[in-house]
Order: structure tokens, then sequence, then C-alpha cells
């Protein structure tokens, strides 16, 4: 499906910048019903965003990826089944020719600015369609790379500094949702038929009797009543966004049944199984224990740009059996499913970090009665 998708390259001289003019493309997607996605990539890993607020962490200068990271980014941008907005504002350009050339569309701020320099040239030599945000060319003109004949867009920096849409920039943004003109029930018409499961929970719409959450924003307090009205251990797929305790509380529930999570950029994947070990690989899925008490442990992971077939071998950190485990870390949602099915049999309870409120939402439980599914365990 990638031919029918645009991937848009969005560079700005300075990372916060990039970020806020990010979070704005895609919110103005969002309220015009435009399905689509958003990486960013640095040495830390690679993500897709489904907040609903601009993040607050901290911005980290640009790194330079390993070839490995390079190539695992290229191909989450080849075989993306959705619009992409790429932020590449805290990535050095040196070595990045793979991703440039994977894209199709370049949002660059003005051609004199030194940090766009190189992703110009990137451009230029992959044929990208640039779209500029200039004030220096004039009010609603834009220009194209000499070697590509097809129109651009043209963005306003002095509408790109809030987060607002005013009437002003509105007219550049529908030209925006042109490009990337794919409605949600589009796609995901077109996703479900590319699935064998006939359960399909599309996390974004009502399911009864709970109302629809088009946003994806999901209160903890919902997951038991969720969970009652869904057949326990029967093959399940996951499609939408929804908070990441939520795709692992869904993948515990169905287990040992199949269960299937749709990836933007991957189409339905299904985990492969992991292994805990007392020697786990070395590697992102190596792990980092943080916090231990008497009842519970905690434990970090990385995926470090993995992609889902890259899990064929790896192991992951033992876990004491009996015990509480509380998973944390910035993971695709698929990595989510592999690590609850795979440390489900032996833990009494597992539960996932949010860092945004630092507490953990219990996920699974063998004693229902003290630790409860959908329960918070605050200060995790």
């Amino acid at each position: 499906m990638a031919p029918l998708f645009p991937a848009i390259i969005v560079n700005s001289a300075a990372p916060a910048d990039g970020q806020r003019r990010v979070y704005q493309m895609s919110q103005y997607l969002c309220a015009s019903n435009i399905a689509h996605y958003v990486l960013w990539a640095d040495q830390l890993g690679v993500a897709g965003w489904s907040d609903q607020t601009l993040p607050e962490a901290p911005l980290r200068p640009p790194t330079a990826l390993v070839p490995h990271q390079v190539a695992a980014l290229a191909q989450a941008i080849q075989k993306r089944h959705l619009p992409l907005l790429v932020d590449v504002s805290n990535l050095d350009p040196a070595g990045a020719e793979e991703i440039a050339a994977r894209c199709t569309h370049a949002l660059l701020s003005a051609t004199d600015s030194p940090t766009d320099q190189p992703w110009l040239e990137l451009s230029r030599l992959h044929g990208l369609v640039l779209l500029r945000d200039s004030k220096k060319d004039g009010f609603g003109r834009g220009e194209a790379l000499p070697e590509n004949p097809h129109p651009t867009l043209k963005f306003q920096e002095e509408y790109l500094e809030n987060y607002s849409i005013n009437a002003s920039a509105d007219y550049y943004y529908k030209q925006l949702v042109q490009l990337c003109q794919y409605s949600a029930e589009e796609c995901y018409r077109a996703h479900v038929t590319r699935t064998a499961i006939d359960l399909v929970l599309h996390l974004e719409r009502a399911i009864y009797p709970l109302p629809a959450h088009p946003n994806g924003t999901w209160s903890a307090t919902e997951l038991p009543q969720l969970l009652q009205s869904l057949p326990s251990g029967e093959a399940l797929a996951i499609y939408g966004r929804a908070p990441n305790w939520l795709y692992a509380a869904l993948a515990s529930f169905s287990a040992p049944a199949p269960c299937m999570i749709f990836d933007a950029c991957y189409g339905w994947v299904a985990p492969l199984p992991l292994h805990q070990s007392s020697n786990p690989t070395s590697g992102p899925l190596a792990g980092q224990w943080l916090h231990h008490t008497k009842e519970y442990k905690r434990l970090r992971l990385a995926t470090d740009h993995i992609p889902p077939s890259a899990l064929a071998g790896q192991s992951i950190p033992n876990a004491p059996a009996g015990e509480g485990l509380i998973l944390d870390g910035q993971l695709p949602a698929w990595l989510w499913v592999a690590l609850v099915r795979a440390y489900q049999p032996s833990a009494a309870w597992l539960a996932i970090h949010r860092h945004e409120t630092d507490d953990a939402i219990i996920v699974y439980t063998t004693n229902q009665e003290r630790y409860r599914v959908g329960t918070t365990i605050r200060n995790a």
C-alpha cells in the first residue's frame, strides 16, 4: 500500500520548532478526519505520535544514526500503510540518504538555513516535492525544486509559531489535507480486509457499552468494563490509536489465542514469541532493572529501531515467578503485545508504566481482590 500514501520529511533549524510544526500539521489532519502517522527519529528510537498534547520531553542535540537504525527507519517508511509525517529535526542528515529516498515530500524552512541545506540537497537528489514555509517569498507563492514539476505547498512561518490555526493559514493546511486525502474510514475499510481474524476491535469507535474514543484517549477505569464486554481467549485483531496499556491488556485478555495489531508502518503484525532467559540477548531487548520492592520489579526496555521481524531469536530478562512486574519503555504497540504474552505465564500481575504521570496501569493479574485490572499504581 506504500505507493498510495505520501511520506513527508519535516525539518526545522530548531528541534522545538520542528516538533511544533509537526504537532500542528498532525492536529489539523486529525480535525479533518485524515488518518495518518508520525515518526520522529533520533538515536534513542523511532516512535509514533498518538498524544493529544505537545510532548514536554527535553530536547536532544542532533544525532547520527548507526547503519542498522537508518535501515530500520527506511524500512518503516517504505512499508507505510498510512500517510506519514517524518520529523527529522533532531536527526543529523549525514548518512540519512536512505531515509530521504523512501519519502515523497519535504517541508523545510528557508533555503538559506544551514540546517536545511543537506536536506534540500537530499530532496533534490531523490526528486522530493518541496513544501516551503519561508516568509521571504511572499504570501501564497510556492516554488518547486528545478528537477520536480509538481506544485508545492506554501507554509507561512508566522502561522506556525502558535498551536492554534488561524484563517489565513487554513488555506495551506487544506492543501495538506488534499495531499493526505485518504479518510480514516477509507483506510480502515482497506486495512480490515487484510486480516483473517474475525473479531476486529477498533479502539477509536464505540464498543458497547462504552462510547467512542475518537482521539484514542482512554481512562484506566474503563478497562474492566471493556474486557467484560469481550469473549476471553478468542483471537483478536486490534486497530486504532489508544494508550499502550490498553494494547497490553487486550493482548493478555485474548491469550493464548492469536493477537494481531495494526501498525501504520508494517500493517497487521502478529509478534513472534519471546522467551525469558537468565542471559538475555544483548541489544534492544536486554532491558534495565530500574526499581523493585517486595511486591514488584520494574523493567525498562528500548526498541533501538527494531522491526517486528527482528524479534526472531531474541530473548528477554528473566522475571521472578510469582511477583508483580511493571514494564517501562517507549515501545511500539506490537512489542507490548509480545512482552505481555511472554511474561504473563510467570507473573503475579503485570502493569505498564506511564511516563507522563509516573504511575502504572495493571493489565493482567492472578489476584483480582488485591490487584485489579485497571488499577493505577502511584509513583511506580
